[in-house]
């Protein structure tokens, strides 16, 4: 079947950039039933960065069309990374696996 989603996805490019305006860098992702058996579970050794551009390829490379969709999505800072005391260390070990994922 054919369908459409919306997903905003962020190139790491992206990320730098929104990080260095002092936006917070992510995405908010719509999928239904269907995309969401393609995609999940995101592979561990991504826990806090990348997954969103893991989805985005794989819905891809499995035909799927992407939009950016006209909506609003409430941000409430980075929830993830606060509540984990090694943010820091997850993110780095996650540019790691994402490199060697790629």
């Amino acid at each position: 079947p054919s369908y459409t989603i919306s997903l905003e996805v962020l190139s790491t490019a992206d990320h730098k950039r929104r990080e260095l305006k002092g936006q917070p860098a992510g995405a908010c992702t719509l999928l239904p039933k269907e995309a969401v058996r393609l995609v999940y579970p995101i592979p561990d050794g991504l826990r806090l960065w990348f997954g969103d551009e893991y989805m985005y390829g794989k819905l891809k490379s499995e035909g799927w069309k992407i939009v950016q969709g006209e909506f609003n999505a409430y941000h409430y800072g980075s929830l993830s990374i606060a509540s984990n005391p090694e943010s820091n260390e997850v993110i780095a070990q996650d540019k790691l696996n994402w490199a060697a994922m790629r």
